[in-house]
């Protein structure tokens, strides 16, 4: 009976992992908004100058999310000279000065990423997350003190505007989760139980988190499969038990 119970509280715990993460998913999906940063301070420049450094204090780059798209807005003091340009007169730099792990670190582990935008015109530039990525060759932005916007060119511009879409209200934390092993050969069935039910829900529910920006029909679809995946695990885990043989002597099955 002990293990009986132990099977179903395994299939407790995975629907409410279901649902808790489940939840989670559709709240980290409301908690994103877009940030527009104040560019009073921006200069005219040009040759590899900076019009605007935004510091790690004024936005962490951190709460970017795989949908972040930074639109950035400028002026060109003379135009004519646009035509003749190769490459957008605007670019963005990020800059890092203890990031050692960084493949573009230099010897004392300090990172000059420079990011060219997807797509631009003469007054403004998109800079999408894949293009960041691909530029500081690294998903990790923690180390980032500097967000620059420059001008890469020998064309005079100005940033008048930048918006950063998409952004989470604060940057994630970062947490640990350790495991312990069962203490006698009994307790590691019925752990062994709850982990594979437990485990095959998690696996639903984090390819469901995967496919952020689609319905919440789907995303409930998934987290059903799951839980129903579970079941089957524990239907045939229940099957097996039944049959074990009574061991009257020691009050076990065998």
């Amino acid at each position: 009976m002990r293990k009986f119970l132990s099977i179903i509280s395994a299939f407790l715990m995975s629907a409410l992992v279901a649902v808790s993460s489940f939840s989670s998913v559709i709240a980290s999906a409301d908690d994103v908004s877009n940030v527009k940063i104040d560019c009073k301070a921006a200069i005219e420049t040009n040759t590899w100058g900076k019009s605007l450094s935004i510091p790690v204090d004024k936005f962490a780059i951190g709460r970017i999310t795989a949908d972040t798209q930074f639109v950035v807005t400028y002026e060109i003091t003379d135009k004519t000279k646009f035509e003749d340009l190769k490459s957008c007169p605007v670019g963005l730099a990020l800059q890092s000065f203890d990031d050692a792990e960084n493949a573009l670190a230099d010897d004392k582990g300090a990172v000059w990423a420079e990011v060219t935008p997807t797509q631009y015109d003469e007054t403004s530039a998109t800079f999408y997350y894949q293009d960041i990525v691909k530029a500081y060759t690294s998903k990790d932005f923690s180390h980032i003190e500097y967000i620059h916007i420059i001008a890469p060119s020998a064309v005079t511009m100005k940033c008048t505007g930048l918006t950063i879409t998409d952004c989470l209200d604060k940057v994630p934390e970062t947490t640990t989760t350790t495991t312990t092993k069962a203490e006698n050969a009994a307790d590691e069935k019925e752990t062994e139980a709850t982990t594979q039910a437990t485990t095959t829900t998690q696996a639903a529910v984090q390819n469901t988190e995967s496919s952020k920006g689609t319905s919440p029909i789907l995303l409930i679809v998934g987290v059903v499969a799951g839980v129903a995946i579970a079941v089957v695990i524990i239907i045939i885990i229940m099957n097996r038990k039944s049959r074990e043989a009574f061991d009257v002597s020691t009050g076990k099955f065998v």
